[in-house]
């Protein structure tokens, strides 16, 4: 849609349309951004572009300020992981959005590796194996497996921030909203949207 986009901030002198995958050009793309500030926002379709060494990568740059935001679509997360250990994944599907087939990984062994990719390691393993030995159901694997993730975030940045995001009150959530930066205001402002939007 990038020609599409392109017609649309037709007006905007400051704004730029890349044509392309995010995990392709994010890197060439924040080259020269050194001493800037800035925000990544990003809204995949599921889960395979996000992977944990590009944000890695991006929060070992030298920035003056970044933040990073990110809708993780957590329960899909969760279904793959069970998908490729051979698992039966006990979360209904009219309870989470779902992404488009193109997204998922797929079931094999060789996913595994793709889904550590993603989680940025192997510790998701361990709660799958949980749900196995049906320890836990899906929904306590995805509070799990969401925390740890966010703990893995915490390696990279300061602050982090993670937000279930329902259709309504009570209701489990679709997915998550995850925040991270290295800036202290950045981490208050976002934390005090957050709280309101809840």
């Amino acid at each position: 849609y990038a020609k599409e986009l392109l017609n649309n901030i037709n007006g905007y002198a400051d704004a730029k349309v890349i044509a392309g995958k995010y995990e392709d050009c994010i890197e060439t793309e924040l080259l020269n951004r050194t001493n800037q500030n800035v925000f990544i926002y990003l809204d995949p379709y599921g889960i395979k572009s996000l992977k944990y060494s590009l944000i890695r990568g991006i929060a070992k740059r030298k920035f003056y300020s970044i933040e990073l935001l990110f809708n993780f679509n957590s329960f899909g997360f969760i279904r793959e992981a069970c998908n490729s250990m051979s698992i039966n994944c006990d979360i209904e599907e009219k309870d989470v959005l779902k992404g488009p087939e193109d997204d998922a990984i797929g079931v094999n062994r060789s996913s595994l590796s793709d889904l550590n990719e993603v989680a940025g390691g192997d510790y998701w393993q361990v709660i799958i194996g949980e749900m196995k030995d049906r320890k836990i159901d899906g929904y306590q694997a995805e509070i799990m497996f969401s925390n740890q993730y966010c703990e893995m975030m915490g390696k990279q940045f300061k602050f982090v921030l993670n937000m279930p995001i329902r259709m309504k009150r009570g209701q489990r959530p679709k997915y998550r909203m995850i925040y991270a930066t290295n800036h202290p205001k950045g981490c208050v402002l976002m934390n005090d949207n957050m709280v309101k939007r809840w």
